[in-house]
């Protein structure tokens, strides 16, 4: 239909491209390869790449072997012509462009749309982390970011939780009961990232950060509203994490690996493999083990008794 206009023959269409992962087994080379092989001559199958982005270097690599069509914003017009009304202004202020809440109708009377004001999103890991901690927010409310900002900001939340907990319930059963119902909302979602990156199951990213953000700020201002100052972002406690983060992320995967193996819970994994090992050395297998027993004695999470 693209080379003569007329209905009939064979395309693909591959979305969301720009989650293609350059560790994904060979297959950006199997594009890169089919893309390169085009000839008038022989034109093959037609393919359309649908990408949110086109700055990523995988995609740049793409890209050379492409027309690169730029698809902006509907038209406002175009907008009233599908629905049969008007525009909502919030949607112009606060939709960015997206559809889908329109066609949900969450834009559709039940206030002054003239009235709303756009909400303040703070800039900055840490003033992010302070305003899911410390503000009441609109848990609809969807923050657009990208996903590494969204994961240092649970990370922040995740570090000064108790203190927030216990600058309302103190040093109580309630405020340790009320920890332990947030932070199984942060392990859930770090589940659901753990899923995402390593199956390349990227809608669970929107629903990791709802958990991490708009869930825990509801369940702590609901069971521990705040009512005195904000804390000064200097009093925030703050880890670098970006290096710390890649090392524990690769630890959990092993991990799980092992746990998955063994058949064992994962917080005893590394009791569990060094006991293996060691049968294992016990009979004479060495060789590459003893390089993998140093790989376990440097992520050991406890020490063992």
């Amino acid at each position: 239909m693209m080379e003569t206009g007329k209905k009939g023959g064979l395309g693909v269409i591959l979305d969301e491209i720009d989650g293609l992962s350059s560790g994904e087994k060979g297959g950006l080379q199997s594009l890169l390869a089919y893309l390169r092989e085009w000839r008038p001559a022989n034109p093959g199958v037609p393919v359309i790449f649908i990408s949110n982005t086109i700055h990523q270097r995988i995609l740049q690599m793409i890209s050379r072997y492409c027309l690169t069509i730029k698809v902006g914003m509907a038209d406002e017009n175009q907008i009233s012509s599908l629905l049969g009304i008007s525009v909502p202004n919030e949607w112009k202020r606060l939709g960015n462009g997206d559809l889908r809440p329109l066609l949900r109708g969450e834009y559709a009377g039940g206030h002054n749309e003239d009235d709303d004001m756009p909400v303040e999103i703070p800039d900055g890991v840490v003033p992010l982390a302070r305003w899911c901690l410390y503000t009441e927010m609109d848990p609809y409310l969807t923050l657009e970011m990208e996903n590494n900002d969204s994961n240092l900001a649970g990370l922040v939340i995740a570090e000064n939780l108790p203190d927030r907990i216990e600058g309302v319930k103190g040093d109580t059963r309630a405020a340790w009961d009320l920890y332990v119902k947030i932070f199984q909302c942060i392990q859930e979602s770090d589940y659901a990232d753990y899923w995402a990156f390593f199956y390349q199951t990227w809608r669970l990213l929107g629903l990791s950060q709802d958990v991490k953000l708009n869930t825990v700020n509801m369940y702590i201002s609901q069971e521990a509203p705040w009512t005195s100052e904000e804390p000064a972002l200097i009093s925030m406690r703050y880890t670098p994490v970006l290096t710390k983060q890649s090392a524990l992320f690769n630890t959990w995967k092993m991990l799980c690996e092992i746990a998955d193996t063994h058949g064992t819970s994962i917080r005893i994994t590394p009791l569990a493999l060094m006991l293996s090992l060691n049968m294992e050395n016990s009979s004479g297998i060495v060789t590459k083990k003893q390089d993998k027993k140093k790989k376990v004695d440097s992520m050991t999470l406890f020490s063992l008794v």
